[in-house]
């Protein structure tokens, strides 16, 4: 099942939070907090597929740190990722704001790109303290995401699955790579996965803001 839930021991032993906060980071002390009340199992983040290449090779980066080789190009969605930080949402969000700005920027949903992290291991590594959008229920990181930290990616597209599955199963072999479309999530196994929070639907098809080095 694509999103699995874990009890709160598999995520937090009891000395997590000592052995992790060994200097005081409050924010993302009290953003784990929040996952561990509110039963979150994943940060997510949206992006357009055509970026794995880069962010499984480079991990997510803030847009200021994002380096392409000659004629490669990187589909920037504002959505989630800026020049100073990179954002992530809960994966229990109606993700409301998305399909909103999904929709008023005329972004190709067919090129969607789901990528679920995993919240102990992103605080694990990553060194900067974490900012909350109390508002949006958004975390912000102010870092490279380390593509380490990724439990699973889902595309709308068949025909590059596996060729994501190899660049993700070389990053981590443990990295699950699915299959969404309108009707039904699948892994590549074929085996479909009863998670109807994470099936979209279309929305305007037209292309996102493209940067080119």
């Amino acid at each position: 099942m694509l999103k699995k839930k874990r009890k709160n021991s598999e995520l937090f032993s009891d000395n997590f939070f000592n052995s992790l906060f060994l200097v005081n980071k409050n924010e993302k002390k009290k953003v784990l907090r929040i996952v561990q009340k509110k039963d979150v199992s994943f940060f997510l983040f949206y992006t357009d597929y055509r970026n794995l290449p880069s962010i499984l090779g480079n991990g997510i980066c803030q847009l200021k740190n994002v380096e392409l080789k000659k004629d490669e190009a990187y589909y920037v969605w504002s959505y989630l990722q800026h020049e100073e930080s990179v954002d992530l949402e809960f994966d229990i969000s109606s993700r409301a704001y998305f399909w909103k700005w999904a929709t008023d920027a005329g972004i190709n949903l067919e090129n969607l790109c789901i990528i679920a992290l995993d919240p102990v291991k992103l605080a694990q590594q990553t060194v900067n303290d974490w900012v909350f959008d109390t508002s949006l229920k958004l975390v912000g990181v102010h870092e490279t995401i380390p593509a380490e930290s990724i439990k699973w990616i889902m595309i709308r597209k068949e025909r590059p699955l596996k060729k994501v599955e190899q660049m993700a199963k070389m990053v981590d072999p443990s990295i699950e790579v699915y299959y969404g479309n309108n009707s039904e999530i699948k892994r590549l196994s074929k085996k479909k996965v009863a998670d109807p929070m994470l099936v979209i639907s279309d929305e305007n098809p037209q292309q996102g803001e493209e940067k080119n080095e």
